[in-house]
């Protein structure tokens, strides 16, 4: 069997992956996380190397912290984006355009860590471009050793002197490409959102269009569910949808408009006041206030509220997060919660001919021994032969991906999708050899040979985690993507028609459908439809060369994505 993206289990690397990032500048400043990083990889020369690179940069860098007048960086970053010292290229592919836009997205990522994770004063003049390039450079190099700490890449010598970082192996390499594909598909997701509240806020300003409007606000409204990945019509979200979430939204396309006209008043009181949002308006408000200024949606002035600098869906479902907390209290992903994830999921896989749903599950009491387990439900995939146990878990949102979102949600085995993991990775063992368990299973209707042939799946809310495959064989899947796959709806539009909230399906091609088994022939089934071509250059990620001189050492890091 070919080794898995990851293994969970192995939960000491994966916290000290997780620990470097989040403390890129100074981590390696004690002697004692040294030690444990060398430990942990059996003293090897490589990381070794990489460690004596990455501690001169943190030794450099520490007189520049905290690093003053960020904000003044943030608001400027186009003019640092270029100047991170890493220089990107996919070797043979010279010339190729998007390379250019993947540097700049990967380069905004790691001046984003730096902004959001090192010692900063909002106060103070900016640093130069020099100490920001050496900031960047140790976000990027604690990233691409915390890779090698988990195992998806290993680390040799050159002739040259200098260090070459790679996949660890041929199905590591397999597994980076899905990961790539998962984290565009996200974003894909995340652009088209933002693109809804913009064309509402253009319809909204336009008379010529006024048309258009009851669809293009529904469109945008059902951008909070749809990245919940719940219900709109009922549910938590439809508790929230008119009463909260909608009034966030016209404060959005009144900061949009007011963006684009030279001297136009801030969302204020008084604005709030007469659309009747007071409420929602000075909770809003006082959240805004509160939060780190790259997260912000708006930015807060004496008089009210402005457009913020961050990307619209993202913040806007951040806000939408704590409007949850705040009106359903701080444990609304819980029972309720799930319970309203699975039957909006069910009712989307029922009406298929070649799927049925077998509503019984499987747990650590109905087999003999003491193991983890927890099968919410199966799914018998008729067409392809295949049988699913399915965990479902819904989480709190992400408000961005990147390689430190995803070791935190791994990071510990009782908790986040860590915690998904340890329900499923015993099941295809106790479904083949457990008696008690197996005549469970033989009492709901699996035949002996389904039951040696189960695939565990983890279903989630958490997008960026998208066509993984962990220990024991557990695929983990994004609830719409698991969805769509087994209905033949790689796409699906949510908005409204005929004034009713509606998914539906788009780019049908006619083509054998994939199997949820074979991420790769769904990925490879998701860009022959006709709305993702725009993901086709997602494989140049995989392929990418990123390398730079850290204190004096050349490190040259292929087909990590980082």
């Amino acid at each position: 069997m070919h080794p898995p993206l990851l293994d969970t289990r192995n939960f000491r690397p994966l916290r000290l992956a997780c620990n470097m990032v989040t403390y890129a500048h100074h981590f390696f400043l004690k002697d004692r996380n040294r030690a444990l990083a060398e430990a942990l990889t059996d003293g090897d020369a490589g990381v070794r190397g990489l460690i004596d690179a990455l501690h001169a940069a943190q030794v450099e860098l520490e007189p520049h912290l905290p690093l003053a007048g960020i904000q003044e960086v943030w608001k400027a970053r186009e003019s640092f984006l270029g100047r991170a010292g890493i220089k990107t290229l996919v070797p043979g592919e010279e010339g190729v355009a998007e390379v250019g836009l993947i540097e700049t997205a990967l380069d905004l990522q790691l001046l984003e860590t730096v902004v959001s994770k090192f010692p900063t004063e909002v106060a103070g003049s900016a640093p130069n471009a020099e100490v920001v390039r050496l900031a960047c450079q140790c976000v990027w190099l604690s990233e691409v050793l915390a890779l090698v700490v988990i195992g998806v890449a290993s680390v040799s010598k050159t002739g040259d002197g200098s260090w070459a970082v790679q996949p660890a192996t041929e199905a590591h390499r397999v597994h980076l490409r899905r990961l790539a594909f998962g984290s565009a598909f996200e974003r894909s997701s995340l652009n088209a959102a933002s693109a809804a509240v913009q064309i509402l806020a253009d319809v909204a300003s336009d008379p010529a269009k006024r048309s258009q409007l009851t669809d293009a606000r529904m469109s945008a409204l059902t951008v909070f569910p749809q990245h919940w990945r719940l219900p709109a019509h009922f549910g938590p979200a439809e508790q929230l949808l008119f009463e909260w979430l909608e009034p966030l939204l016209l404060m959005m396309i009144y900061c949009i408009a007011a963006s684009q006209r030279a001297g136009a008043p801030p969302f204020g009181p008084r604005e709030a006041a007469a659309k009747q949002i007071t409420e929602v308006y000075e909770f809003v408000r006082g959240v805004q206030a509160s939060m780190p200024f790259i997260d912000r949606l708006f930015e807060v002035t004496s008089r009210g509220l402005v457009l913020g600098t961050r990307d619209l869906a993202p913040a806007a479902i951040e806000m939408a997060e704590r409007i949850a907390a705040h009106r359903l209290g701080a444990d609304w992903h819980g029972n309720a919660t799930s319970d309203t994830q699975k039957t909006y999921l069910l009712d989307r896989i029922k009406s298929c001919e070649h799927v049925e749903v077998l509503e019984f599950e499987l747990r650590q009491h109905h087999t003999t021994r003491n193991v983890g387990l927890d099968v919410d439900f199966f799914v018998r995939d008729t067409e392809h032969g295949q049988i699913y146990g399915v965990q479902l878990k819904h989480l709190q949102r992400q408000a961005t991906g990147g390689l430190l979102a995803w070791l935190a949600q791994f990071r510990e085995n009782d908790d986040s999708l860590g915690n998904l993991v340890r329900q499923l990775e015993n099941l295809t063992d106790v479904a083949r050899t457990d008696g008690k368990a197996r005549a469970h299973l033989f009492a709901h209707g699996l035949s002996p040979t389904e039951c040696d042939q189960i695939i565990p799946v983890g279903v989630h809310n958490v997008g960026f985690v998208d066509f993984w495959e962990v220990q024991n064989g557990v695929l983990l899947y994004d609830l719409h993507t698991f969805a769509n796959i087994l209905t033949d709806r790689p796409g699906v539009a949510v908005g409204m028609a005929y004034g009713r909230v509606v998914n539906e399906s788009i780019d049908k091609t006619g083509a054998p459908r994939p199997s949820l088994h074979s991420p790769d022939s769904v990925i490879a089934s998701c860009l022959r439809r006709p709305s993702l071509q725009h993901l086709r250059s997602f494989d140049l990620v995989s392929r990418l060369r990123r390398q730079s001189s850290v204190a004096g050492t050349l490190i040259v890091a292929d087909g990590l994505g980082v």
